[in-house]
């Protein structure tokens, strides 16, 4: 995919995803909505472009289309307002498009509309200024520190800018950034990981060693590279900034702690799921045996992140053995027997085992076939389910969770997904633990690598981001 929203805001070549710090780029002459860095690129991507670009110089060339957009230029600082509104704007033109092309959008296109620039106080983008033809603006600047923050006059500008610049609500960032400063954190995080050589083994990056005992894990709502007091690390900091100075210095350091973060939020938070739903007992630590079943797993996501849930072992020194079954309709594979994974050389030496089991089910047709086999997990965990939208089958899953007693935690991509999810599990009969340990509520061991939200000026997401509930029953 390529780096978003760079190239959705025309900041990066959507055929080879070079930013237009390393080379200067041009729009499509016929759409306006696409740039690339040369003419080779840009025939290299025609053919999947092709159809799209003719389909939207037609349509937005239509006067009776034109005609929707009468605006006023009073410029809103109600972000709620303009977030709605963007999200009307955004609907009917991929609406418009489809109905053209005769086809859905693919997730690419999507991206493009949802993403492209607008006024941050007015939700203009340069196509409705361009259709409105109005004498105040001819087309969208960008913020001079971070370019990802649009406005369409200086007076719109000077209305919102302080929304801009101001630090976040605790919901969405709790390290004292400013939207403004979110966004130019992003920029490090893309250009690292889509130039930098180094990049691409940090987003499956996890330390070597094992540790000697176990450690807490911190629960400080911290979740990025901006620190809210002198001196005091970040939960992610604590954790791996010794391990990664090991394998890389400086600046870089941060930005390949925030890459991997994307990919370790997965052990970690079923870790930091372990430790809450046991308190102070902390017997769990030293079992023999741990298992834990991944609900609603996935071929693009824990499967081929799967060698990062030795880091579970790694902290847990007591443990010989940690067996992960992971079930959904998405896992694509062809059997379903147990598989011992190839363990560190350290692992290895004491005799510790590591084992996937894969099953292509809904997990509560797992729990109905194993029927009198069936063996309580010691955590059941679902990853980014979006249950919020996938409701009924999740529904049955979480009833079968709640009837059988299994300690499972809930992860959600953003807060409003977490809110809905919590609702869902209390629904199902759930006795979720406090808010301040499972949720809702930010998860200090969700990624710190964020992406902007697709339909809202101000919001982020990213995996695990929030913690939906959790509970025993």
């Amino acid at each position: 995919m390529p780096p978003l929203p760079l190239t959705a805001v025309y900041q990066s070549c959507e055929g080879c995803f070079k930013d237009d710090t390393q080379s200067p780029l041009r729009r499509c002459s016929k759409c306006l909505s696409i740039a690339y860095c040369s003419a080779a690129s840009q025939k290299t991507d025609w053919s999947r472009h092709k159809s799209l670009c003719k389909a939207i110089a037609s349509v937005f060339e239509d006067p009776l289309y034109r005609a929707q957009f009468v605006w006023d230029d009073s410029p809103s600082t109600d972000l709620q307002t303009n977030d709605e509104l963007w999200r009307t704007i955004v609907w009917f033109e991929m609406e418009t498009i489809q109905k053209q092309l005769k086809r859905p959008l693919s997730a690419r296109e999507r991206n493009m509309f949802s993403r492209q620039p607008k006024c941050f106080g007015c939700s203009r983008t340069d196509r409705i200024i361009r259709f409105d033809n109005s004498p105040l603006c001819s087309a969208l600047k960008s913020c001079p520190d971070c370019r990802l923050a649009f406005f369409c006059s200086e007076d719109h500008w000077n209305a919102v800018k302080h929304l801009h610049t101001q630090p976040l609500s605790a919901a969405e960032n709790n390290v004292g950034l400013s939207h403004c400063e979110m966004n130019q954190q992003l920029r490090m995080d893309l250009r690292f990981q889509y130039s930098d050589p180094e990049a691409r083994r940090f987003l499956e990056w996890a330390p070597k060693r094992t540790k000697t005992r176990w450690e807490r894990l911190g629960s400080e709502q911290v979740a990025g590279g901006k620190r809210e007091g002198q001196g005091k690390k970040t939960c992610w900091e604590e954790a791996f900034s010794q391990d990664l100075e090991q394998v890389i210095q400086g600046a870089r350091a941060m930005l390949s702690l925030r890459a991997a973060s994307k990919g370790l939020s997965m052990p970690m938070t079923i870790l930091y799921a372990l430790q809450n739903l046991n308190g102070e007992n902390e017997s769990w630590t030293k079992k023999d045996t741990i298992v834990v079943h991944i609900l609603g797993a996935s071929i693009k996501t824990e499967v081929p992140k799967k060698q990062l849930f030795e880091e579970i072992l790694h902290r847990l020194p007591e443990v010989k053995t940690l067996k992960l079954i992971l079930v959904g309709p998405e896992v694509d594979v062809s059997d379903s027997k147990p598989v011992d994974m190839e363990t560190c050389p350290d692992c290895g030496q004491k005799g510790r085992k590591w084992i996937h089991q894969h099953h292509i089910m809904l997990y509560h047709d797992f729990v109905s076939r194993q029927s009198t086999r069936f063996e309580k997990p010691d955590l059941a965990i679902a990853f980014n389910t979006g249950a919020s939208d996938h409701g009924d089958s999740w529904k049955e899953t979480m009833k079968v969770l709640v009837e059988r007693k299994i300690p499972s935690v809930f992860t959600s991509y953003n807060e409003s997904e977490a809110l809905t999810e919590s609702r869902m599990l209390r629904e199902a009969g759930a006795t979720l633990l406090a808010q301040n340990q499972l949720g809702p509520c930010r998860n200090p061991w969700g990624a710190i690598s964020l992406t902007p939200e697709p339909f809202q000026f101000i919001g982020w997401y990213g995996a695990n981001m929030w913690l939906a509930g959790g509970f025993k029953n």
